[in-house]
């Protein structure tokens, strides 16, 4: 028994030594893209600094979209961490949303919105209908919104 005791701690000292993997790079972009119902409205690119903080607003008709976060590389996974809040303003009020999760690549849904459309203005007799507005966001390897202060819109 002393003999596995013996033999164990003995490797105890080299598994120790062993550095682990180095984190992966932060990446330079993280992009929001603002859907209502399954249609693309936003697209919104962020640059992230050095901290992994990223940051972006973007008006859209009479709404605001703020969104904003931290991301993280973690050594024990692939995709980075995301922790982020956004906010839609509107005339319904102000809503907001928070995800902490792992993203890459794909895009990711953050959270959704329930959102009063009017087709057709606010014409007397038009009734309002129900939309849904969806946050998605995604990593780009890309820093194309580095130096662009907002974000392209893609249609109203």
């Amino acid at each position: 028994m002393r003999k596995w005791i013996a033999l164990w701690l003995g490797c105890l000292p080299a598994w120790a030594a062993t550095p682990l993997p180095p984190k992966p790079a932060l990446p330079p972009e993280v992009v929001a893209t603002l859907r209502r119902d399954g249609a693309e409205l936003l697209r919104l690119p962020m640059c992230v600094d050095a901290k992994g903080a990223f940051s972006g607003q973007r008006e859209v008709g009479d709404a605001l979209l703020s969104v904003g976060g931290t991301i993280a590389a973690a050594r024990a996974q692939h995709k980075p961490l995301l922790s982020a809040s956004a906010s839609w303003s509107d005339q319904d009020g102000k809503r907001v949303v928070s995800a902490q999760t792992l993203i890459g690549a794909q895009p990711e849904l953050v959270g959704s919105w329930p959102q009063r459309a009017t087709p057709y203005g606010q014409s007397s007799g038009v009734v309002p209908q129900q939309s849904s507005l969806s946050l998605y966001l995604q990593i780009s390897p890309r820093a194309e919104a580095c130096g662009k202060p907002k974000g392209e819109q893609i249609a109203r």
